[in-house]
C-alpha cells in the first residue's frame, strides 16, 4: 500500500471492499499486459517451430 502512499493506519481504517478493488484493478492492469504480449504463431512459422 505504501505505493499509494497509505500508511498501515490509513490502510486499517479503510473498508475491506475498497483494499479489494483497488488490489484487483492492478491485478487486471499486469493480465492485460502479459495477454497483449503473447503473439499468435501460424503458418510457417509453425513448421520452423515443430520441424515439418
Amino acid at each position: 500500500m505504501e505505493q499509494y502512499g497509505w500508511t498501515l493506519t490509513e490502510v486499517r481504517k479503510q473498508p475491506y471492499v475498497k483494499l479489494i478493488e483497488i488490489l484487483n484493478e492492478e491485478n487486471k492492469e499486469e493480465t492485460e499486459e502479459k495477454q497483449s504480449e503473447q503473439k499468435v504463431i501460424t503458418g510457417t512459422d509453425l513448421r520452423k517451430l515443430f520441424g515439418s
